[in-house]
């Protein structure tokens, strides 16, 4: 659920069904969706409220700031290189 939340770039929707998220996983897979869709307000949201590894690897097996850094989002991979993110 969180994962499509994160395609939004809804925050305000993210904060309202975080309670009903029950693992990091979940946090860390819509990282990459926030990655992907440019969202820096959503991807600073999940790094802050439970995504615990900035370094997961996507279905192509790219992480988060690989991501970021292909499609241009500077804003993006500069805040995930703040939280560790390779």
């Amino acid at each position: 659920m969180l994962y499509h939340v994160a395609v939004s770039g809804d925050t305000k929707m993210a904060g309202i069904i975080k309670s009903h998220v029950n693992n990091a996983a979940d946090f860390n897979q819509a990282l990459h969706a926030a990655a992907r869709g440019g969202h820096d307000s959503m991807a600073e949201w999940l790094l802050t409220h439970g995504c615990d590894d900035p370094n997961t690897t996507d279905f192509a097996g790219n992480t988060p700031l690989q991501t970021a850094e292909k499609k241009g989002f500077r804003e993006i991979a500069e805040l995930l290189k703040k939280h560790g993110g390779k």
